[in-house]
């Protein structure tokens, strides 16, 4: 791969019963910027889908969103774990056999008191791609990943001013 470079920012559109998703809505109306590529996945446990983009924009950043049904904040989410499963009720299966159980992330998101900090993410899609994304990028040590959840009832508004202040974040670490 060349020199990493820019911000892969990604979201997710509706999933189980949510018709609509925050962070799908909150990229639609980010503005763009130089070296900002802003995509909206599908929720699928598809290593592809996650690596896909990081190797064809090859950024320096990769910040991922996903939208929590009951968080007041947004958390900052520190570690991804080997773990999955669709539902609460599935017993939890491995992501991939023989890798470490955890990862934390290496994106030093700015303070707010809009976030917080949090180390579980739960055992479904967000977690799925923070943890292929994090396997991955050990040998891309140049990469720097992070994740964010949003909650359902936050404005656009408030996550996009978060969102613009971490953009430039990654701005002043270039």
């Amino acid at each position: 791969m060349k020199k990493s470079q820019g911000i892969l920012i990604y979201g997710f559109g509706p999933y189980l019963e949510w018709t609509e998703n925050i962070t799908e809505k909150s990229l639609a109306t980010l503005p763009s910027r130089p070296g900002l590529t802003k995509l909206v996945l599908p929720v699928e446990f598809k290593k592809n889908i996650f690596l896909d983009p990081i190797q064809k924009f090859n950024p320096r950043f990769v910040i991922g969103l996903g939208q929590h049904p009951r968080a007041r904040k947004i958390r900052i989410e520190r570690k991804a774990f080997n773990g999955k499963r669709k539902q609460k009720k599935d017993s939890e299966k491995t992501i991939s056999p023989g890798k470490p159980n955890q990862y934390f992330m290496s994106f030093p998101f700015p303070p707010s008191s809009s976030t917080t900090l949090a180390y579980d993410a739960g055992r479904y899609v967000c977690n799925y791609s923070m943890f292929v994304i994090a396997d991955f990028l050990q040998k891309h040590k140049e990469i720097h990943s992070g994740f964010l959840h949003i909650p359902r009832h936050a404005t656009v508004e408030e996550v996009n001013i978060y969102l613009e202040k971490v953009l430039d974040h990654c701005q002043n670490l270039i």
